[in-house]
Parts: structure tokens; C-alpha cells; sequence
């Protein structure tokens, strides 16, 4: 989506400028001529009737784009989702990397935070009682101070956001506070209180981009959907080697919660995997539980445990050709292919 620049104020000597991510016309009089459905922008009455709407009604249906840490976050508003990122990953800034991003500071959100559709206002921090100013197409302002937390808002962080409402509400503007969750990536936005609003959005999109490469959640997604079409393929593979035995039932009503910090940190939803139970009568003799994707050395764990202990299946690669190795929970060093034979074997 083309950057561009609005011109406001137009036909005085001190204009000022701010910057939008969708395509805009520039409001001066030669541009009018030419574009001939092009309207000017009106400028907004601070707390007059005509000018007034919530803050809520100014934001709504938009899409923000921060920088968390080494994350670039596109969040959305919790109804519609999925929708795709009205912003585009590869015209984004490549930033210098922190080393926790847990650190990442109010001032770096603050620096890169964009809303699609919404003007940033360019204001003199030492003159302003927020973090930023947006406005929108018709110049109707929108202030917003932003929060940074490890967890979820806090009481006292709630009460805070809604004095400082009720304060802007008083002095005719609209007002909120957004909330980032470093850690579990969400938006929590709390507003004016006229009506008092609070709405938790959610991401649309994540991307982690350096000079060289671009990462995304849609990356991750497909990692966990080879994991889970590599599991089911282990299990039918069990399931057609020990099938002769017609004494053995096999089980997958069990299930583990796949939840790991690269699934986190891109905020991809846990994944519900199956553990295959190897049955004989009232006798679990086998079962195989996926353990984690993201294992050092392998591209998989997964833990065959059985009366004797527990046994280790990692998933390996040669080039484009994955399979499956048995390791020696004891003695890693001890690693063998796991073909029919060796699976009879492990179940004996």
C-alpha cells in the first residue's frame, strides 16, 4: 500500500504535515481542479456538536501496526477476524534488534505505531498530555497514550485509563489508552467514557524482519501444520506394522496441547494434537505423545513411553526426505532408523 503525505490546513503558510498509510489526495487548489471529486479537509472543531464522535467510532473497523521488540505486530478489532494486514511486511523498516524483548520500551511503540486510514498528527512532545494524536479524513482527533506491560493490564492500570478518560472527556476531547501485552501480544483499549469503552484486539498478522530475510506467523503456521501431517503419517505407519497382532487396539481420543513460545511469540492459537494409546484388553503397552516441534538437532520430538521407560523419536532431514530415528534416552549417542522391525522391537 503506497505511503503518502496529507497536507492539512491548506492555503496558509504554516501547513502542517502528518503521515498516512493509505493513498490520499492533497488538498490544495490545484489538485481539486484536477481531481474533480476530491474534497477538501475539514478541519474539526474541538469539542463542538458537529465535530464530536466517540473515540470508538473514529477507530473503528482499523487495523494498528507496532514494532514489539524485534516484532512487527498488525492488530485488529476482535470482530471480522481473520481478515488479511492492510499493511505491507516488505515496506517496513529494518530495525536494530533488542536483545530481550520484554525491554521493548514505550518510546520505540510510540516512535513506530501506525493505524491504517488514521492521519498521525507530527506534535511537540513538551506541549501534549498524550503519546500520540491521530485524526482521520475529516479531522476529528483522536488522542492515545500507550502502555507497555510483561502481562496483562492491572487493576491500578484500569483505574488510571479511566480517570484519564473522564479528565479528556471534561476538556471535549476523545481519549484512550492502549494497552500492548509484550508477552502474550494483545491490545487491550480502553476509552472515553461517553460511552466508556473497553475492547481487546487481537493480531492480525506478526513478522520478524532483518536485512537479509522476513519471518512471519503464516511461517509458523505451516511449521505446525507439516508437524501435525507428520504425526498422523507416525501413527499409520504404527498402526499398519503392529495391525497383524489382532489383539492390539490403537487409541487417539487423548490429547496434547501443543502451546510452544515460537507458536507464542508469533501468536499462533495452541494446536490440539492426538497421543496414540497402543492397547492390548485393559493394558496400555505403548504411547506415543508428540513432545515439541522446535527441538534442538531435529525438526521433532516425539515420546514413545512404555512399561520399560521411555524411548525417543526425532524427526530428521536429509535435504527434502524427513524420517524418523529412535534415540536412547540414557545414551543420545545410541541412534538407530526406526523401520517395522525396530518398532516390534520397542513394543516386545
Amino acid at each position: 500500500m503506497a505511503r503518502a503525505i496529507l497536507v492539512a490546513n491548506c492555503g496558509t503558510q504554516n501547513r502542517r504535515r502528518f503521515d498516512i498509510v493509505e493513498d490520499v489526495v492533497e488538498c490544495d487548489d490545484a489538485l481539486r481542479s484536477s481531481h474533480g471529486n476530491a474534497k477538501p479537509l475539514a478541519r474539526a472543531v474541538r469539542g463542538s456538536h458537529e465535530a464530536r464522535v466517540t473515540a470508538d467510532q473514529i477507530s473503528a473497523g482499523r487495523q494498528i501496526l507496532v514494532n514489539i521488540g524485534n516484532r512487527f505486530v498488525v492488530f485488529g478489532p476482535p470482530t471480522g477476524l481473520p481478515v488479511a494486514a492492510a499493511f505491507d511486511p516488505e515496506e517496513l523498516e529494518v530495525l536494530p534488534r533488542v536483545h530481550d524483548e520484554a525491554d521493548a520500551s514505550e518510546r520505540r511503540v510510540v516512535e513506530t505505531i501506525k493505524v491504517a486510514g488514521l492521519l498521525k498528527v507530527d506534535t511537540d512532545p513538551a506541549e501534549r498530555g498524550w503519546d500520540i494524536e491521530f485524526q482521520d479524513e475529516l479531522g476529528r482527533s483522536l488522542f492515545v497514550e500507550v502502555k507497555t506491560r510483561d502481562g496483562p493490564a492491572r487493576s491500578a492500570d484500569y483505574q488510571q485509563a479511566f480517570d484519564r478518560a473522564s479528565k479528556a472527556e471534561a476538556e471535549g476531547r476523545e481519549f484512550e489508552t492502549w494497552f500492548f501485552n509484550i508477552d502474550r501480544l494483545s491490545l487491550t483499549v480502553i476509552g472515553s467514557p461517553d460511552p466508556l469503552h473497553e475492547t481487546n484486539w487481537e493480531p492480525v498478522e506478526v513478522w520478524e524482519k532483518t536485512k537479509d530475510s522476513l519471518f512471519g506467523r503464516a511461517d509458523v503456521v505451516s511449521s505446525v501444520d507439516s508437524w501435525q501431517n507428520a504425526i498422523d503419517n507416525l501413527f499409520a505407519f504404527c498402526r499398519t506394522t503392529l495391525q497383524s497382532d489382532t489383539s492390539l487396539q490403537f487409541d487417539t481420543s487423548r490429547r496434547y496441547t501443543m502451546s510452544e513460545e515460537l507458536m507464542q511469540k508469533f501468536a499462533v492459537p495452541d494446536r490440539e494434537l492426538p497421543i496414540l494409546d497402543v492397547v492390548r484388553g485393559d493394558d496400555v503397552l505403548a504411547s506415543f505423545i508428540p513432545r515439541a516441534l522446535w527441538v534442538l538437532g531435529s525438526f521433532g520430538r516425539v515420546d514413545l513411553v512404555t512399561r520399560s521407560g521411555t524411548t525417543l523419536l526425532v524427526r530428521v532431514s536429509r535435504g527434502d526426505e524427513f524420517s524418523w530415528q529412535v534415540v536412547n534416552k540414557s545414551d543420545r549417542r545410541q541412534v538407530r532408523s526406526l523401520d517395522a522391525e525396530v518398532l516390534r522391537g520397542l513394543l516386545a
